[in-house]
């Protein structure tokens, strides 16, 4: 689980990045109207997708944690 996490991190990076440099691109003024419109759609949904997995994120890390302690009981408990 805690791998999976520190994916979506990598992936919520790559995702930022992508953001800026769209936001960069943007800032072009030989774009055209239809160009920056497109840039500024996918701008949009890749920050709705970064959101998202902020939000899986944060609903997972509880349980995350739930499991961690649970492990930790075992453990000493057979120890």
């Amino acid at each position: 689980m805690k791998q999976i996490i520190e994916n979506y991190r990598m992936g919520q990076a790559q995702l930022k990045t992508r953001v800026a440099q769209l936001k960069n691109s943007l800032s072009d003024r030989t774009l055209s109207l239809m160009e920056r419109q497109n840039l500024d759609r996918r701008r949009r949904l890749l920050l709705e997708e970064y959101y998202e997995m902020e939000h899986l994120i944060r609903t997972v890390l509880p349980y995350l944690e739930t499991e961690k302690a649970a492990e930790s009981a075992g453990d000493s408990i057979c120890g």
